[in-house]
């Protein structure tokens, strides 16, 4: 008894519908490369192996096609109970920027530089002052994420450090948790040259724990998580950091997580972080703001446009991603700055 050829294989009905699902180059590969595979177990057999029927081999064709067949993404409800899981990837867009994006991406689009009588440069400024009016930033700079903000502001630091470079950025321990991108604030800083100095304890960094630094730090990270109450950590606010920032005239630089642009009432945001005294604030787009994924840079207008000046071809955001952004924060703008609603987020003003 003999194996099956692979003109039987092929005649199969659940081979049939492979090929018909996937394509007959696929399935012819695999079928080969099962037969061989059973070739040289018979061969290796020191017993007499009773051979595979063709629908045996069929099922095995169909096992490995499927077990080699990559991950797809598919339509989920998310029942989780949380608002962004990971695991479902990013908040759904509203459907103003799923328009602009596709209509965008289906074609070329100039992007900083002038194209006839269109310069788009005009849509990224047209962004800037939209969100500079709305979270009261002297400036904004959209970049591709936040991991790319967290580059370009560590960058504008060594370049800007007057001292000596190797004078440390100082950040809780117990803030020292990896971003909502999944890096890590340590690697992140090791990237681009800074050292780092750990302040407190991984459950309880206090304001005094800052003032006790040495004079020759030269910047303060404060990364927000929602989960600090929670978790029961204690750290001192935003603006108690500002206070002592300002007195050792050093930038105050905040991560805001998954906190959107405009906060309601005892929540944070970015507006709330600026006029907290935040000097540089970093935010993903994509969380409550309700746009695309992208990360921005908000605060004054030096250290933007320090930013602004390096890497901003490798950083910079896609076509698509300023004007969706472009039309969201002109929604929000028309829906007067929210008011008292606070950050209804990607759900309510869709």
């Amino acid at each position: 008894m003999n194996l099956p050829t692979i003109n039987e294989i092929l005649e199969v009905p659940l081979v049939k519908g492979l090929i018909t699902k996937l394509n007959r180059g696929e399935v012819v590969s695999t079928a080969l490369l099962v037969l061989g595979e059973l070739a040289l177990q018979t061969k290796e057999s020191a017993l007499d192996m009773s051979l595979p029927t063709v629908t045996e081999v069929a099922d095995r064709i169909a096992d490995k096609l499927l077990q080699n067949e990559p991950a797809r993404l598919v339509p989920t409800i998310n029942a989780t109970g949380r608002l962004f899981p990971p695991e479902l990837g990013s908040a759904p867009l509203a459907s103003q920027a799923i328009n602009v994006m596709t209509d965008l991406a289906k074609d070329y689009a100039a992007m900083g530089r002038p194209v006839g009588k269109w310069d788009n440069a005009q849509l990224l400024r047209s962004v800037e002052s939209l969100i500079n009016q709305l979270a009261g930033a002297e400036s904004v700079m959209p970049v591709n994420s936040a991991t790319a903000g967290w580059f370009l502001v560590l960058h504008a630091l060594n370049k800007r450090a007057e001292q000596d470079k190797t004078a440390p950025v100082a950040i809780s321990r117990g803030q020292l948790f990896e971003l909502p991108s999944g890096s890590r604030i340590v690697d992140i800083l090791q990237e681009s040259g800074c050292s780092i100095l750990e302040v407190g304890s991984v459950n309880r960094t206090t304001v005094d724990d800052f003032s006790a630094l040495p004079e020759n730090v030269r910047a303060f990270l404060y990364i927000y998580s929602a989960a600090e109450k929670e978790s029961g950590r204690i750290q001192p606010t935003i603006a108690e950091m500002s206070k002592i920032a300002k007195l050792r005239k050093i930038p105050l630089i905040v991560d805001i997580g998954l906190s959107g642009l405009i906060g309601g009432k005892d929540t944070v945001s970015a507006s709330s972080a600026l006029t907290d005294g935040a000097d540089v604030v970093i935010m993903r787009s994509g969380s409550l703001f309700g746009g695309p994924v992208c990360g921005m840079i908000l605060g004054r207008k030096a250290f933007i446009d320090q930013c602004r000046s390096d890497f901003t071809a490798f950083f910079r955001s896609q076509s698509c991603q300023p004007s969706a952004a472009n039309s969201k924060a002109n929604r929000r703008f028309r829906l007067g700055r929210l008011g008292s609603n606070g950050n209804r987020g990607a759900v309510n003003d869709r």
